[in-house]
């Protein structure tokens, strides 16, 4: 199977668990990760989303935006679930 590039634009919060999982892979991963504390401004929060998705110059298979409101009460644990679900169903 090819190798794929995948980009991830994603809050800082979660680059352990990005970055983790990406280890396990063989296929590359570009990371960006976004200051903490733009999930309360949400206004800002599109600007610098929009910025880095149009700054992308690399050729990717897939650009995944994660970004979940979690501190205004989507359950942590729910949201770590259904990533793992999304990469098995990538299988990566």
């Amino acid at each position: 199977m090819k190798i794929q590039r995948f980009k991830i634009v994603s809050c800082n919060v979660m680059w352990r668990e990005f970055c983790y999982y990406a280890s396990l892979s063989r296929n590359e991963f570009l990371f960006e990760f976004l200051p903490y504390g733009l999930h309360c401004d949400p206004n800002q929060l599109r600007v610098e989303l929009q910025k880095a998705i149009d700054n992308c110059r690399e050729k990717c298979a897939v650009m995944n935006v994660d970004y979940r409101l979690v501190s205004t009460g989507e359950n942590f644990e729910d949201f770590i679930a259904q990533y793992l679900a999304e990469r098995r169903r990538m299988s990566l």
